[in-house]
């Protein structure tokens, strides 16, 4: 089957769009109150009046959704109650300390295998995963990671600069 149409947009990219659409008013003053709750409320206020939806939703990420966040989503669904919605992912890598709630699903997979890196990046990332799970990787073992050490930002910024120039200068990125 081929595709008629796809949407690929952030959480908040697509309430704001949504928003705009259905002429809903957002108090655009940035801030969490903003970021955290304006915009979904404004995603589901849109629902109501939009007739589009999604047949399936596809989010990434997911452990960085706050648990407000998934009605407005799932209000954009043709069947909330049966519509797809696949949400991938890893409480290792949270980048805030919010709590990990997620809609009913029927089914959960553990994904142990890792694709993304090469073994020695792979095997240093490990060390630092805080589940019971073990992780495998399969891939070639890859050059051997640098770690750089600092303390404040010019000394990071100076960091990548040096690792880019570097990098680009040998030749490994064209």
């Amino acid at each position: 089957k081929s595709w008629r149409s796809a949407a690929v947009d952030t959480f908040h990219g697509l309430c704001d769009r949504w928003a705009s659409r259905a002429k809903i008013r957002i108090d655009r003053k940035p801030g969490d109150e903003y970021w955290d709750r304006q915009l979904a409320d404004a995603l589901l206020a849109a629902s109501r009046k939009i007739v589009e939806r999604f047949d399936a939703i596809v989010v990434d990420e997911g452990q960085d959704f706050l648990p407000g966040w998934w009605r407005p989503l799932e209000a954009t669904l043709k069947d909330e109650r049966r519509g797809i919605l696949y949400v991938f992912y890893d409480d290792n890598q949270t980048l805030y300390n919010r709590e990990l709630r997620f809609p009913p699903v029927d089914s959960h997979f553990d994904l142990t295998e890792n694709v993304r890196n090469v073994r020695r990046v792979h095997d240093l990332v490990a060390k630092f995963y805080r589940m019971d799970r073990k992780l495998t990787c399969r891939a070639s073992p890859g050059p051997e990671p640098r770690i750089t050490i600092y303390r404040t930002v010019p000394e990071l910024v100076s960091a990548v600069e040096k690792t880019l120039t570097r990098e680009v200068m040998s030749a490994r990125w064209s």
